[in-house]
């Protein structure tokens, strides 16, 4: 990827790109080919629990959503505000019609995610590579007349194809440096990587293509988040190079925000790092997301250090949120299940006592359990 970025914006060989691009394409095939000897061609299967929306009956739903969530994930990247080891169940509630405030942020990203794309490749990839083609035809025209070897090109080439290939690398010249100069080459391409490690890392986790176990997974996002901080960075770059000559009145503020957002980065990772020294403090991190997920895992965290009645406390919390779980009902039926036991015990023997006293048969007065 990296070298087809670079074939592109600074190599001057269109075969060297085209061989960059077959080059990937075969490595794709040979990846999928191999996931498929893995697991089969049949897509693998997940409960409702994990994805929810992909079990959701409206075609509408599942495609407003899954076209909402790249945008969501892009947030948790540059808004780290709510993190969770856990976006499961109802963690991300669905769209259910164009007309609300989420989907059309969808549409509003969408739209500026082309228009940045169209920005940097204004003439495609197709006249690219012709305008390659003819800037090397036209150096070994060159090349050929200037040397005086004996190979030179007949006459008919040099009286009909020379000028219109002069004519047509001029043109394409002249467009190309009278819309971008070599520093907006530059910047160009550094674009095109972020954007490349931003993108496709993320498309196999999208639910776009096929199905994956979970809504959102904060792990699929170690990739796309180097490209937003290479596209972060292009653009401060360009701002600065933009403004600078402005003075104080724009580097005061310029540096002042930019201190402010890593500032606040910064602590954000600190905090997050501290969430993960501890399963309690993890699982407690995500109750304002997941609470019926994070109030389960506590109260198995808790059970196993031998809080009993603070595990019990967060099973029916999990409970409250979420009453179809069963592994929770599970795991509070286990902590009850001593007491109950106690209980049945010390009822039968005061039962027991009763009936001898009153000459009642044993049998009668064992409890019913069921």
């Amino acid at each position: 990827m990296l070298d087809t970025v670079d074939a592109y914006f600074n190599s001057s060989d269109a075969r060297h790109l085209v061989d960059s691009l077959w080059l990937q394409a075969f490595v794709f095939l040979i990846l999928v080919s191999f996931r498929f000897y893995i697991m089969g061609t049949n897509p693998p299967e997940f409960s409702s629990s994990d994805n929810p929306i992909a079990h959701d009956k409206s075609w509408l739903t599942r495609t407003l959503t899954f076209l909402y969530l790249p945008l969501m994930n892009l947030g948790l990247i540059l808004f780290p505000e709510s993190l969770s080891f856990d976006w499961s169940m109802d963690a991300v509630s669905p769209v259910h019609s164009p007309l609300e405030f989420r989907s059309l942020l969808s549409f509003g990203f969408y739209f500026l995610l082309f228009s940045l794309i169209r920005k940097i490749f204004p003439r495609g990839l197709r006249s690219q590579i012709s305008q390659m083609r003819l800037s090397n035809l036209m150096e070994v025209n060159n090349n050929t007349t200037v040397v005086g070897n004996k190979n030179k090109p007949p006459p008919c080439f040099k009286a009909t194809m020379s000028p219109m290939l002069s004519k047509s690398s001029a043109a394409a010249s002249a467009v190309h440096v009278s819309s971008w100069s070599s520093s907006d080459d530059s910047h160009r391409c550094r674009i095109c990587l972020g954007l490349c490690l931003l993108v496709f890392p993320f498309l196999p986790a999208s639910n776009l293509f096929f199905y994956v176990g979970f809504v959102i997974a904060e792990r699929v996002l170690y990739l796309p988040s180097m490209g937003a901080a290479i596209l972060v960075a292009e653009g401060c770059d360009i701002l600065y190079e933009r403004h600078r000559r402005k003075g104080k009145l724009f580097l005061l503020p310029f540096w002042c925000i930019l201190g402010v957002v890593l500032c606040s980065w910064t602590c954000r990772t600190v905090i997050r790092n501290q969430d993960w020294s501890s399963e309690e403090k993890l699982y407690a991190s995500g109750i304002a997301v997941n609470p019926p997920k994070a109030y389960g895992n506590l109260g198995i965290i808790f059970a196993k250090r031998g809080q009993f009645a603070k595990a019990e406390m967060a099973y029916r919390r999990a409970l409250d949120h979420r009453p179809n779980m069963a592994d929770t009902h599970y795991n509070l039926f286990q902590r009850l299940q001593p007491e109950s036991r106690c209980l049945f015990e010390w009822r039968y023997e005061e039962r027991k006592s009763v009936s001898a006293d009153n000459d009642v048969p044993a049998v009668a007065s064992r409890p019913l359990l069921s």
